[in-house]
Parts: structure tokens; C-alpha cells; sequence
């Protein structure tokens, strides 16, 4: 950035100046004194405001008296409220369009160079990296680099931005402020960008800002109108060379002495093809245990979980998939992560060359469904049966039970009573941590019933397997279904 006039560089105020200014060639820390006084007149103060209000002086007294503490400038666009600069002149870097995975360095002090030819492009100044918000403003932070002397621009959505301060300057020269900038980045955190895309730089003067009132005490002073112009300052350029990564997923039950199916898809990221050998090589966890391994196209070999081929590749393309069947042994339970790796066909780009696959074992538990009569029908999840079922269901899990209210078997009219859990005709049951078993219960017309009553009063019956209770006679009543010839057995 180059000043178009001289002066245009100016730090806060003369105490900035003299307690900056270079000894015998050298400049020393980038410290920031306190505010002086700078209300004398006719004063040509070289500095960022050339006035000091007293009113808003907050280091009265110095070498200079300070200013009574009335109003000594007009009301005009807020000049008697306006004082001290809240910085010296800032210069901005604000960049667009920075990559995810990639980090701008600058140093955290700069030369200001004189573009005068009795000294051209000697120092004659110091500028300050400060910390500021998102528009060039906020109190003197210096921030601290690394032993390199450059810190790291913090990005955020794509943005940075780089804000210098001017502790010293030279009033009698023009000068230039430049400043490195560099882009730093891992191994293939770019694989997203394009040659299309670009970062973008927009340099000005800071703190920008629209509001010209010199008193609003919201906003800095001094302030810049903000600069909209940018232009490009890194361009990218893809790399050409193959880049194979790997995905898996799994289907199956995965249930303790069940089976599971993983699937794994090789894939070519970069933008050239493959050449050589590619090798994909497989490493089950304990409780798993491959039966089969198989991929169009592949070499694959069971007992070392590896796979191969050598044709070619080509950019953005896949390779046919590589089915990996498994047993999961009788005792396995909890998490498992089944992992993979991909390697060869030429690329140098190894950290996206694994893949892994998270499953959970589920414990499962016998559950027998069915009726007290065989050949009555009931429903577990939809299905219909009319025979008992022994379900393996994974612990936790929730199933439908039900039957009809009424059916007709062999002639005889069947009526519901209850299931053994007495549920609902239709009802949810939960898996718990052991085997149960859900009979339903159907009384027939040929079914017995018996009362016992405590008094000799005519009883009320009810065909229901309770018991009734009918003022203060209590009756117990229980039913026994027809023998095999379907006459009704006696009570008992």
C-alpha cells in the first residue's frame, strides 16, 4: 500500500511519534505510551487528529496544560465533542474466498518505506499487526507471532483480515507499507478446490466506516469509507495425479451368532488415472469372522482380507465393489468397528486411504409366540400364524402381538380371553435381557365352567376365567377346554 501524499501515514498522537522513532537506524518494541496533550495553537502536530479536546481528555496535564474542560471547538457536525484519535492512520488486508484446510500467515510488524529518491525504499517507519473487529477497529492489541515473527489470520466463512497500525511514520516523505503473505495448507485439505476458485484481496485505510459525524462517540476516530474494489491474490492449480479413497458400509443383522455383510468401493479422487497395483487389505475386529470375499474384476484372497487388481482407474470413477461376508461369534456383544485400507495405483496422497465401519452387536432372545389350541390364528409384526413361533429378537427391541376376537376351528366357535402377559387383544411387547414366551387363550362353547361359591345363593356366571364378586359372596370361576372328542371335561 503507497500513500498518495505525504503525511497521509500518521501515528495516534506526538507521544506515538516521539517514543517511536528510530535510534541510529533501529526501531524498539511496539509500544504505545500514553495520549499528550495537543491543544496548542498554530501547532502543526503531524499526527492522526492535530487537535486534543479537553473535555475528552483522559491524561489531563503532560507537558502541556490541559484544556478547561468546556466545549472549545463548535457545535458543527459534532467537532466540539470530537478529541483524541482512537488510533493512528490503520492499514487493512481483507481477503475472500479463503478455502476451508488452508491458513494465511503475515508478520506482525512491517517496514514503512520512504518513496523518496534521496532514500528510496529505506525505513522510515514501523507499522504494528493489532487485533481489531471485523472493521479495522478497537483499542492498541499488538498481537504476538511465533518465533518466526508471522501469526495466522483467524477465518471465518471465507474471510480474513490483516490490520496494521502506524506507531511511526516520516511527515516529510511518501512511504510504502508491504506486506508478505503467505498460504499454508496440509497435504490434500484442498481436494475440494477448483482452478476457478481464488482468493481475493481488498486493501484501504482502517477503520472503515460510512458515518461521517465527527462527534458520534458509536463509531472510531479518525474512520475511511470502505474500499470495495479487490483483486486476486492466490490462484489455485490443481495437482495431477490419482488420489484412491475408501468408503464402507454394512448390511445385516449383526446379532450374536448371526451374519453381516460389509461392503467396500474404491474410488479415484483425483484427475488422472491410476497406474499399477492397487491392493485393498481388510482387518476384522475380535467376534467377527470372514466366511467370504469376493468383487467383480478383484483378486481376492480369504485368509489375508486382501483384495487386488491392477487396470487402470480413471478420474471420478469407481471401482466394482468389494462384497466381505462375516459370522459373528455365539458370545459377541457391544460395538465393533470393522476398519480397511486402500493403497497403490500411483498416488501420493495417503491420509484418505482407510475406511472404517461401526456396528453394534445386539444380544438376542428366544421368544416364543402362540395360541392354547393349535390351528387359531394370531399375528406377530403383521404376519398371521396358527402355530406356536420361536422369534430371535435383539434385546430392547419392541414387536406387535394379536389375535381375533372370534374364530371358528373345525366347526367350534373360539372366543379370546387373555394373553399369558395379559395384554391387550393388540398389544406391544419389549424384549427384555431373557427368553419369554406370549400364549394367547381361547375359550370354546364346549368349555367347562365352574362357580364355587361361600354361600348357597344362585351364583352370577360369567364365562371368564375371574373372579366375581356379588355383594358379599365371593365366586371363583375357571373354565377347562373340551377333550379331544369335544365333549366338556369335569371340573378339576
Amino acid at each position: 500500500m503507497r500513500e498518495g501524499f505525504a503525511a497521509a501515514f500518521l501515528p495516534k498522537n506526538i507521544a506515538q511519534a516521539l517514543a517511536n522513532a528510530p535510534s541510529a537506524g533501529h526501531f524498539g518494541p511496539p509500544q504505545y505510551p500514553a495520549d499528550l496533550n495537543q491543544n496548542v495553537p498554530v501547532v502543526l502536530y503531524r499526527t492522526e487528529t492535530g487537535f486534543f479536546n479537553g473535555a475528552s481528555d483522559p491524561n489531563p496535564g503532560g507537558i502541556v496544560p490541559a484544556l478547561p474542560s468546556t466545549p472549545q471547538f463548535p457545535a458543527l457536525r459534532g467537532f466540539n465533542s470530537a478529541g483524541s484519535s482512537d488510533q493512528g492512520t490503520r492499514a487493512y488486508l481483507n481477503f475472500s474466498g479463503v478455502p476451508l484446510g488452508l491458513t494465511l500467515y503475515v508478520p506482525v510488524t512491517v517496514p514503512l518505506l520512504s518513496g523518496e529518491t534521496a532514500n528510496l525504499n529505506q525505513q522510515t517507519g514501523i507499522a504494528v499487526l493489532v487485533a481489531t473487529d471485523a472493521n479495522g477497529a478497537g483499542p492498541f492489541t499488538p498481537v504476538t507471532g511465533n518465533a518466526q515473527g508471522v501469526a495466522a489470520l483467524s477465518s471465518t466463512s471465507g474471510s480474513a483480515i490483516a490490520v496494521y497500525e502506524v506507531l511511526y511514520g516520516d511527515p516529510s516523505s511518501r512511504e510504502t507499507i508491504a506486506v508478505p503473505v503467505t498460504a499454508a495448507y496440509a497435504a490434500g485439505a484442498l481436494l475440494g478446490v477448483t482452478s476457478s476458485d481464488q482468493i481475493r484481496i481488498q486493501t484501504g485505510l482502517a477503520p472503515f466506516s460510512l458515518n461521517n459525524v465527527a462527534g458520534d462517540s458509536t463509531v472510531p476516530v479518525t474512520r475511511f469509507a470502505p474500499q470495495s474494489a479487490s483483486q486476486p491474490a492466490f490462484l489455485f492449480r490443481a495437482c495431477s495425479q490419482p488420489d484412491l479413497t475408501l468408503a464402507m458400509t454394512n448390511t445385516g443383522s449383526f446379532a450374536p451368532s448371526g451374519t453381516g455383510t460389509f461392503t467396500l468401493t474404491a474410488q479415484n479422487a483425483g484427475d488422472t488415472p491410476t497406474s499399477g497395483s492397487v491392493t485393498l487389505a481388510g482387518n476384522l475386529p475380535p467376534g467377527l469372522t470372514a466366511t467370504a470375499l469376493s468383487g467383480n474384476g478383484w483378486s481376492c484372497t480369504l485368509g489375508s482380507l486382501s483384495c487386488t487388481r491392477s487396470d487402470a482407474l480413471v478420474a471420478g470413477a469407481s471401482y466394482p465393489p468389494v462384497s466381505l461376508s462375516v459370522a459373528v461369534a455365539p458370545n459377541a456383544s457391544g460395538t465393533v468397528a470393522n476398519a480397511a485400507t486402500i493403497a497403490g495405483g500411483g498416488e501420493t496422497l495417503t491420509f484418505n486411504d482407510s475406511a472404517s465401519n461401526i456396528v453394534n452387536i445386539t444380544p438376542v432372545q428366544p421368544i416364543t409366540v402362540g395360541t392354547n389350541t393349535v390351528g387359531l390364528k394370531f399375528e406377530v409384526d403383521g404376519t398371521s400364524f396358527t402355530s406356536a413361533q420361536t422369534f430371535q429378537w435383539g434385546t430392547g427391541t419392541a414387536h406387535t402381538i394379536s389375535s381375533d376376537a372370534t374364530q371358528t376351528l373345525s366347526g367350534t366357535s373360539y372366543f379370546f380371553t387373555r394373553w399369558s402377559d395379559s395384554g391387550a387383544e393388540s398389544h406391544t411387547v419389549t424384549v427384555g435381557s431373557a427368553a419369554a414366551a406370549y400364549t394367547a387363550t381361547f375359550g370354546s362353547a364346549a368349555s367347562t365352567i365352574s362357580c364355587v361359591a361361600t354361600a348357597g345363593v344362585p351364583p352370577i356366571v360369567r364365562a371368564e376365567g375371574r373372579t366375581e364378586e356379588v355383594g358379599d359372596l365371593i365366586l371363583n370361576c375357571t373354565w377347562r377346554d373340551p377333550d379331544a372328542g369335544g365333549c366338556p371335561r369335569s371340573p378339576g
